[in-house]
């Protein structure tokens, strides 16, 4: 009895690609992960419908979640990194963007009253003092918001950070470059970003399914289905 069966096809969808070019799920992109495109074939290949609940073991950013929430699928995920949970979370929350527009239409960065970045020595070359203290000040101001709107907008200020930074990865490192992105269009690139992703939730119109990301090693809601990525020896999604 053959357990494994490949589907070759299935290729051209594990890619970031795509993912990175639609809209809620480009809101934070890792490099190994698949498009939504697939999770909607496997959906169609198991007969799901909102009596399935999948489940997705190694969450990453969210794709699985949020493209059976397109289909009105519930689903539910884990991961071990903080900051998964937390984009995946961001991404499949129900939100008002009536509400999210009026609150960014009174964004002003303000002052922080702590030092949020610590004492990581490629912190102090990746962003000049400058840098630090206008993205702390935008930081300041998503801080002063309830807590679904401020994780929101501090989605859209993190999903920026890679375009001001002055380390960019290569290959499983990072390499210092002269970025020519300065200090001063830190906050246009957030006004930009905290507005496409309202225009997203607002184009998109997503339907109202129950979706969970839970901790680690938090009791499991009974699944019927596993759509998810493997590991691989150094903890990346492929």
């Amino acid at each position: 009895m053959c357990l494994v069966e490949e589907r070759l096809h299935y290729g051209q969808f594990v890619t970031p690609k795509l993912t990175r070019k639609a809209p809620i799920y480009d809101w934070y992109t890792f490099p190994h992960s698949f498009a939504k495109e697939l999770v909607h074939q496997l959906l169609d290949e198991f007969d799901a419908t909102p009596d399935t609940i999948i489940f997705d073991p190694f969450v990453g950013a969210g794709t699985t979640l949020l493209a059976c929430r397109e289909r009105g699928i519930p689903a539910f995920g884990i991961d071990q990194l903080p900051f998964s949970v937390f984009t995946s979370n961001v991404k499949i929350r129900n939100y008002n963007p009536g509400s999210l527009q009026t609150t960014f239409n009174t964004f002003k960065p303000l002052e922080s009253i702590r030092q949020t970045f610590g004492k990581i020595p490629i912190i102090d070359k990746a962003f000049s003092d400058e840098a630090k203290k206008n993205i702390l000040a935008i930081y300041g101001w998503t801080q002063t918001l309830p807590k679904k709107q401020a994780d929101f907008f501090l989605l859209a200020l993190l999903s920026i950070l890679e375009k001001i930074s002055q380390a960019v990865k290569s290959g499983g490192w990072l390499r210092i470059v002269e970025n020519q992105v300065g200090p001063d269009d830190i906050e246009g690139l957030f006004r930009k970003q905290a507005q496409k992703m309202i225009d997203d939730i607002q184009g998109l119109n997503l339907p109202v399914v129950r979706q969970d990301i839970v901790e680690k090693n938090s009791p499991l809601t009974k699944q019927s289905t596993v759509i998810t990525s493997k590991k691989s020896r150094q903890g990346a999604r492929f």
